[in-house]
């Protein structure tokens, strides 16, 4: 039984794809079981997957295309056998000590039981493979659940690529929600957070790629597919403080996205909502000039944007 999964999903990446492989095939720690699932790639993946002849590969075809790698993911979760399951979309680089630092800071940890995750900080790279930003892990060392949920709460702060969550959680939590694509992954760390706790490495150990096929990529867009997770958890936890404060940061990034994309007539939509919720200073003083004009407000926050005060 190997001590991790890896799992890769593909589709159409014909570009990317041999990168990704590569460096989880450099990796430091050798392991692991490598399950790449196909989501019926049209351009030549397959071809290339095929080509590897490393025993820990496992390749599932499908059939057809599932719209989204939620699906294969799940199927990947239920076959898996190591200890630890990883994911590394066919676009993502790792680099190459990655898992060896992860499971050595795990192994080290005082607090094992309480660890449900381990995360890192992230690179995020261009279709070149320059880097272009960074998603620093904004913790170092053991993070208790109360505080990891809270903060998740207030805006998904993990790369996906760079997460290793113990199989048990799995078995626990059970599958991904299929049903919401491009945002399942911070679902289930929610989800996880609730009972564990996170280990988190400020080292900057994977690479996520940004690209125009990203699902995560229009921020508009993200923060109004999270709505979906806030309005459940606000019916589940209605009386949760911090559900209700994650709630209305999130209704606030939509907003001042739309703001900065010009979409006024829907950002107006979003303005009342967000007075129901709580709000810090600076977003009260944002919403009282849209309140006093929105031709005011929306030079305010060009105004603040253009000083790197507000960020999405």
């Amino acid at each position: 039984m190997p001590r991790v999964s890896v799992i890769v999903v593909t589709w159409s990446a014909k570009d990317t794809v041999k990168d990704t492989i590569d460096s989880i095939l450099a990796q430091t720690f050798t392991d692991f079981e490598l399950l790449i699932m196909d989501n019926k790639s049209v351009d030549g993946t397959l071809e290339i997957v095929e080509c590897y002849k490393d025993p820990r590969i496992k390749i599932t075809k499908r059939s057809a295309n599932t719209g989204s790698p939620v699906k294969p993911r799940n199927e990947a979760m239920t076959i898996a056998t190591g200890e630890w399951i990883a994911f590394c979309d066919a676009d993502d680089i790792w680099a190459p000590d990655k898992l060896e630092k992860q499971l050595l800071a795990y192994e080290e940890s005082k607090e094992k039981e309480d660890i449900g995750m381990i995360y890192t900080g992230a690179k995020i790279i261009d279709m070149g493979g320059n880097q272009i930003d960074t998603n620093p892990a904004l913790f170092s060392g053991f993070v208790p659940n109360t505080i990891a949920r809270r903060r998740l709460l207030y805006g998904d702060f993990i790369t996906t690529c760079s997460v290793i969550f113990k199989r048990t959680v799995f078995t626990e939590f059970g599958p991904m929600d299929e049903a919401l694509v491009g945002i399942d992954d911070y679902e289930y760390f929610l989800r996880i957070t609730k009972e564990y706790g996170l280990l988190a490495l400020p080292e900057l150990l994977c690479s996520w790629r940004l690209t125009g096929e990203n699902l995560s990529g229009d921020k508009a867009s993200q923060y109004q597919k999270d709505e979906v997770i806030f309005e459940k958890l606000e019916r589940e936890e209605p009386d949760n403080k911090d559900v209700l404060v994650g709630h209305g940061k999130n209704l606030t990034r939509i907003f001042l996205a739309l703001v900065l994309e010009k979409s006024l007539d829907e950002a107006g939509k979003i303005y009342p909502k967000i007075l129901k919720y709580p709000t810090n200073g600076k977003i009260s003083v944002i919403l009282w000039f849209w309140g006093l004009s929105p031709r005011i407000g929306v030079k305010f926050i060009s105004f603040l944007s253009n000083l790197g005060l507000v960020k999405l």
